[in-house]
């Protein structure tokens, strides 16, 4: 009956003892959970500095678009040659009443004033390096395929230049966008026109900010409120001033502290490689401490009545499984992180669509090229300025936009 008794008495200190280690954290306790945090928060800022990686095109596009000024017919090529009020499109609409209504040229009207400012002398500049150039008959042969070669070209130089965007605007800036909102939150407020959030500062304090309804606002706000605590060395091992909480008051330097501890970035590796990776190792972190029945998804071991104390070093996010959007998903940062790597993934798509673009451009230029040293067919049909005027139009129905001056399309076997 002893015996039994001493076990019982035993057992309930025991359970005493393991319940006050539990509310009572040491050195380093939450240094996983801040480092999950942490590399979240850096991952984010490698992802926002990410810019298009557009393909050169050199000079395809101008060679191109030089090789269809030069086969095109000479009443064509002196319409460039204009000045004064003549010149540009404005001048050619002055001299061809009512055009401007059937055909939209202003975009394209300065490129072709530059192709034939480089193709005019054809003893310097342009044609003098480029000997094909002075293939001016197999270039007059060729006419339509020219031209609608050109065309295509600018399609291609398009896509191949054109920064990647989403809802008119560039991928890169709404992925930068999109780490901004993630990265700040109610405590550490962003700056503005600034990838950075501003100090809390001493008139904020943890019990009024870090409350469930601010978790998950921002990664900073997560990462102070679940450092910020008395001892001040729960996510590093050792005691950082800024981190010390001798009040509910955060100190002037809180955000620094908490930034520096995380040490620094490695942009060294993909960012969605870094990011996806962030984000899996902080989920696997959630609940990772058992906590009670009230509280339900808690990052950090140590929550004494509530994350709002100076004693706590948690992130309470119960209430984000508690609503109609259930788990990590519906912490707000995680989501915009989330948003940014999809954002990221159709970048890298848009990408590789330039790349190729590049790639067809060049190819073009080449496949005209091969064409121009072939010999011409014994018996070559005469364009008509006629012809040209019925290329122009059937281009621009088409959405071409690109004068044929005199059509030509041969079959060359």
């Amino acid at each position: 009956m002893k015996s039994a008794l001493l076990t019982w008495i035993l057992l309930v200190l025991a359970h005493s003892f393991q319940r006050v280690e539990k509310t009572k954290a040491a050195a380093g306790d939450t240094h996983a959970d801040f480092l999950s945090l942490c590399h979240v928060y850096q991952a984010a800022l490698v992802i926002a500095a990410v810019q298009p990686k557009m393909p050169a095109i050199g000079t395809n596009l101008s060679d191109l678009e030089n090789y269809n000024t030069t086969a095109a017919a000479p009443e064509w090529q002196q319409i460039f040659d204009k000045t004064g009020t003549d010149a540009g499109w404005e001048g050619y609409i002055k001299r061809n009443g009512g055009v401007e209504s059937k055909y939209s040229w202003a975009e394209q009207w300065p490129a072709w004033e530059n192709a034939r400012k480089q193709t005019k002398n054809p003893n310097e500049g342009w044609p003098k390096e480029n000997p094909r150039a002075a293939k001016i008959k197999e270039l007059q042969a060729l006419r339509g395929f020219v031209n609608e070669t050109a065309n295509y070209a600018k399609k291609l130089a398009r896509i191949a230049t054109s920064p990647p965007t989403t809802d008119n605007k560039p991928i890169a800036a709404a992925i930068k966008d999109l780490v901004q909102e993630a990265r700040c939150g109610p405590v550490a407020t962003p700056k503005a026109g600034e990838l950075d959030c501003n100090e809390p500062g001493i008139t904020k304090s943890k019990e009024a900010v870090c409350t469930a309804a601010n978790s998950g606002k921002g990664i900073l706000t997560d990462m102070i409120c679940l450092c910020f605590a008395e001892s001040g060395d729960q996510c590093t091992g050792g005691a950082i001033g800024g981190m010390t909480a001798a009040t509910a008051q955060f100190k002037a330097d809180t955000l620094k502290a908490v930034k520096d501890a995380c040490g620094p970035i490695d942009n060294k590796m993909d960012p969605a490689t870094a990011l996806t990776a962030a984000l899996g190792a902080f989920s696997a972190r959630l609940g990772n401490s058992k906590t009670d029945s009230t509280h339900k998804m808690v990052l950090g071991p140590t929550l004494n009545t509530d994350c709002t104390k100076t004693n706590s070093n948690c992130v309470d996010y119960t209430q984000r499984i508690n609503g109609n959007d259930k788990g990590v998903t519906a912490i707000e940062w995680y989501q915009k992180l989330q948003e940014a790597l999809k954002l990221h993934a159709d970048l890298r798509k848009k990408e590789s669509a330039a790349e190729n673009a590049a790639l067809k451009l060049l190819g073009l230029k080449a496949a005209l090229e091969r064409e121009l040293e072939r010999p011409l067919p014994v018996a070559v049909a005469t364009a008509t300025s006629k012809d040209a005027e019925q290329q122009n139009k059937k281009n621009y129905r088409n959405g071409l936009h690109q004068p044929q001056n005199q059509h030509y399309l041969h079959s060359r076997q």
